[in-house]
């Protein structure tokens, strides 16, 4: 869509003549490094915004805008309506923190840039050459068996695949648990490590595969930890994105944390982390607990010394 749908001003801006006057980029100042390191005479300067806007498909429908700057790098930014993004840059500073911890292994927590422009209004830097892990596995499921997603919702109804928000509240705990392992047992050539299938694809060779199974691990180690220690639920498949290049798992909104999915939510959060059998897979034949708990270990560790 247009911006000028959205913003007049923004479809037509111009930096005045005067670059005293010209708008710096957001996201450059990072709260751990001194007021003296920044000069704005050599940050990148807005020159205009690209006035095709793609609204994305998750709820909020928040809109990918892209910044042209007189560095002449074109930068990409996630505008989110509706939702008080101070949290999320606050998790995002914690995990930056958390990366300058010495670890045993190169800390793999990925981060970006929140910026809040208002209580309900934000800016986020875009990731590139991630797909959320949600759609990573819808594609290929559908590639293995187009017709598997369509027969599910035909035996099962929604409930299964898009739980309707009274389903967990008016179905017996025993329909749920049945509902579900129907689902994992429905198709097991289909379903069973269609993660490890997806991160496959990604890789040109099985010395390539093991490599980014090894970034995933460590990824999902450090994540889970560092989510645990800051109360993050809310870990759905939409949460989570993968980095097609080096298999990394990029977590994101961050609106249920501090212990918030336990003592708020009609059904509170119990598990620490998730550690799905879809995740287990990825991992296999290597024990999972062994090589997660490594990782884990050195992470809490730091954490705890460096309190």
């Amino acid at each position: 869509c247009d911006l000028a749908r959205w913003s007049r001003f923004l479809a037509d801006y111009h930096p005045p003549a005067d670059t005293t006057k010209h708008i710096l980029l957001p996201s450059q100042y990072f709260f751990s490094a001194p007021p003296d390191s920044f000069d704005p005479a050599t940050m990148p300067r807005i020159l205009r915004f690209d006035r095709a806007v793609k609204a994305m498909p998750s709820l909020q429908r928040p809109k990918r805008l892209t910044i042209h700057c007189h560095d002449g790098q074109a930068r990409e930014y996630l505008v989110k309506g509706g939702e008080d993004l101070r949290q999320d840059q606050r998790i995002e500073q914690m995990f930056s923190l958390m990366n300058s911890l010495p670890l045993a292994r190169r800390s793999r927590l990925r981060t970006y840039s929140v910026v809040p422009l208002s209580m309900n209004v934000g800016m986020l830097d875009w990731v590139p050459n991630t797909v959320p892990l949600k759609m990573l596995l819808d594609q290929r499921m559908s590639a293995s068996n187009p017709d598997l997603k369509s027969n599910l919702q035909m035996k099962y109804g929604a409930p299964p695949l898009t739980p309707d928000p009274d389903y967990f509240g008016v179905k017996p705990r025993h329909v749920v648990v049945h509902d579900f392992q129907s689902l994992q047992l429905l198709d097991p050539d289909t379903l069973d490590g269609l993660l490890v299938k997806c991160l496959s694809d990604i890789c040109t060779s099985f010395q390539a595969f093991f490599h980014v199974r090894q970034n995933f691990a460590t990824s999902l180690a450090q994540v889970s930890a560092c989510s645990y220690i800051l109360g993050i639920g809310d870990r759905h498949l939409d949460n989570f994105l993968v980095d097609r290049a080096t298999g990394d798992p990029v977590t994101i909104d961050f609106g249920r944390s501090f212990g918030f999915a336990t003592e708020f939510l009609p059904i509170p959060e119990l598990i620490p982390f998730r550690l799905t059998p879809q995740l287990q897979t990825v991992l296999q034949p290597l024990p999972t607990k062994e090589v997660l708990r490594h990782d884990m270990i050195a992470c809490m560790t730091a954490l705890r010394n460096h309190r």
